[in-house]
């Protein structure tokens, strides 16, 4: 049986076209109907740039996140930034000499910043799952396969805890899918002239994959030299709404 007067009736009442945009009621519908969508504590921020990527205005806590490409650990960076706001801990796992000033610039909050190298396979995911307790965001870089056991048990405990593990080998390492996946490609530098001039943005290309995010969206966004703060990346206008700072440090 097909209706193709369009109309849902859920527990949460009926939609009817005629008084909303079919794309209207559905996004509607989605923040009404996921669980936990509605409570603020329940959702962390992400840099305003990266919002149209997810589905609500930021990442619910509780979800694990892959970033790969040649831009992964700055998004990774920005997105943990973001989510430990003023007060939150984030925590690194095995990133080794990732670049802290970046972060530090990316919004990392280096006084609040737990970093463990150098764990035993036998532990990795014991100490994983000790820090989601004490700690709003891990940062891992995974060396070696996640057995499927270990996997289920630490996303268990992530949920449980409503944390975020962002996970900069996106997510080649586990088993199973991400609840986000983002692939950062560095498009390009510019500031640079024949012989002379110096660094002063870069424009990254951000696509979206996972069940937990707007699949296949796309969005370009640029993060200007000294400043860390990410932005839309429509025209070269854009790259002027950040103050340059007297240095950059290269995560990628």
């Amino acid at each position: 049986m097909f209706d193709t007067g369009w109309m849902v009736k859920t527990g949460l009442g009926v939609t009817d076209p005629t008084s909303e945009t079919k794309q209207e009621a559905l996004r509607r519908l989605r923040r009404e109907l996921e669980p936990g969508s509605l409570a603020v504590d329940n959702v962390v921020a992400v840099p305003d740039a990266f919002a149209p990527l997810f589905p609500l205005p930021g990442l619910q806590r509780g979800r694990l996140v892959g970033v790969t490409g040649n831009g992964g650990w700055s998004v990774g960076y920005a997105l943990a930034g973001a989510a430990a706001g003023t007060s939150g801990w984030v925590a690194m796992i095995e990133v080794g000499n990732a670049g802290f000033s970046a972060a530090q610039e990316l919004g990392v909050p280096l006084e609040r910043l737990l970093v463990l190298q150098s764990i035993p396979v036998s532990k990795w995911a014991s100490v994983v799952a000790a820090l989601v307790e004490v700690v709003d965001v891990v940062v891992v870089n995974p060396r070696r396969p996640i057995n499927v056991r270990d996997a289920r048990r630490l996303r268990a405990r992530i949920q449980e805890q409503q944390a975020l593990l962002i996970s900069v080998d996106g997510g080649r390492h586990w088993p199973d899918k991400l609840d986000v996946e983002l692939e950062a490609k560095v498009n390009q530098w510019t500031g640079l002239g024949c012989g002379y001039g110096f660094l002063q943005h870069r424009e990254f290309e951000i696509i979206a994959t996972g069940r937990r995010s707007l699949s296949g969206r796309q969005r370009k966004v640029c993060v200007k030299r000294g400043n860390g703060r990410f932005v839309a990346a429509t025209g070269k206008s854009d790259y002027r709404d950040a103050v340059v700072g007297p240095s950059f440090s290269l995560v990628n």
